[in-house]
């Protein structure tokens, strides 16, 4: 299982995010949910994930303030 240290450092350090939860792993994705206080774009999102965690994201729009990030495996 991959340490989410650098991505949980990642989004909380991005201008919008509340709160972040890891909300399963299975099969090497991780599947964590950002809560956000305001808009906030999901290709900046994954991005930013990407960078953190040095593999491909992808950011699914779950309600207004909620995106549901997966990390694919290493």
């Amino acid at each position: 299982q991959p340490s989410l240290v650098p991505l949980h450092r990642a989004l909380l350090g991005m201008e919008g995010v509340r709160d972040m939860s890891l909300l399963s792993y299975s099969n090497g994705v991780a599947i964590v949910s950002v809560e956000m206080v305001d808009e906030l774009d999901p290709g900046a999102l994954e991005g930013a994930v990407a960078r953190a965690m040095s593999r491909p994201a992808k950011v699914e729009v779950h309600n207004d303030t909620t995106m549901v990030v997966k990390l694919a495996e290493e």
